[in-house]
């Protein structure tokens, strides 16, 4: 992604990495209101490196996170992650990082059943924040190559997701547009059609939406 943006639109990039695996939310947000940037907390750690980046704006936020959630099946895990993402992003913006857009890759289909009823339910919490932050830019990681543990993709399953953030990037940032080709789906409402064994998803206007039957 960094790499499309340097040879494409010809502009230096800085990647500021925040993540740490296997961590929920909850753990990532956690913020000593004292001393904001103490180091021994995932928030203070990531705070310092922009502080000490030095950049005075932050084109784009990009998050993927999820899965802990989604595995555990925690109902107040997934209840409470819209919060805790309005918790992380508010506390960056007192802490002096402002944000012109973000990017959240929403949970993929988990292999186990009964985490696939809670990542559906995560994802309905992420679609959620849409109403919470008007800049924010939903994706999906559907269809990519995932490795053998059935959570974590492969190389190239990564990299086609940064493709997709890639062509996001591009139109929000350097091309001023509103949408990308590439962002998920945003349902405004489920209507039920009377009478009829059916029903009417409407979506936001502006959105090109396909079926693809993968029945032989």
């Amino acid at each position: 992604m960094a790499k499309d943006i340097i040879e494409k639109q010809r502009i230096p990039v800085q990647i500021i990495n925040g993540g740490v695996g296997g961590m929920p939310l909850s753990a990532l947000a956690e913020r000593d209101s004292l001393e904001p940037d103490d180091v021994s907390t995932f928030y203070g750690k990531f705070l310092r490196r922009i502080n000490d980046s030095q950049v005075k704006s932050v084109k784009g936020f990009l998050f993927l996170e999820g899965e802990h959630e989604s595995s555990s099946g925690d109902t107040l895990k997934i209840k409470t992650y819209r919060d805790h993402f309005k918790s992380l992003i508010g506390n960056l913006v007192e802490d002096g990082v402002s944000f012109e857009h973000l990017y959240l890759v929403q949970t993929d289909i988990d292999k186990e059943a009964v985490a696939n009823y809670s990542a559906g339910r995560l994802r309905e919490e992420q679609r959620k924040l849409k109403y919470d932050f008007p800049k924010i830019h939903l994706y999906s990681a559907f269809g990519y190559p995932r490795g053998s543990d059935g959570v974590h993709y492969t190389k190239e399953g990564y990299q086609g997701i940064a493709e997709d953030l890639y062509l996001g990037i591009k139109n929000h940032i350097y091309q001023g547009k509103n949408r990308s080709s590439a962002e998920g789906p945003m349902v405004k409402k489920v209507v039920h059609e009377a009478n009829e064994k059916m029903v009417r998803i409407v979506f936001d206007r502006g959105q090109e939406i396909g079926l693809i039957n993968s029945i032989d």
